[in-house]
């Protein structure tokens, strides 16, 4: 009886830990923001995951951005 209820438990635990993974996949997007017509880096530009109010990034000095987004997430630039 005991070997039954670690086995089930065992299973249960596996089960939950996969779901977790699977609703947690994010990506690193790493970049750089430029004017497109002089190609010159933008400052403190804003890079945004559409549809949502908080995650996002602003480019550094050199116009380069590093932030992590939802695996099939749209990204805005402004």
């Amino acid at each position: 009886m005991l070997k039954n209820i670690s086995i089930r438990l065992c299973t249960l635990i596996v089960l939950l830990l996969t779901g977790t993974t699977l609703f947690a996949q994010r990506i690193q997007v790493k970049g750089k923001v430029v004017e497109k017509s002089t190609g010159e880096s933008i400052i403190g530009a804003s890079v945004l995951e559409l549809g949502s109010n908080s995650n996002g990034a602003i480019t550094d000095l050199d116009g380069y951005y590093d932030s992590h987004f939802k695996l099939k997430s749209k990204i805005w630039k402004a």
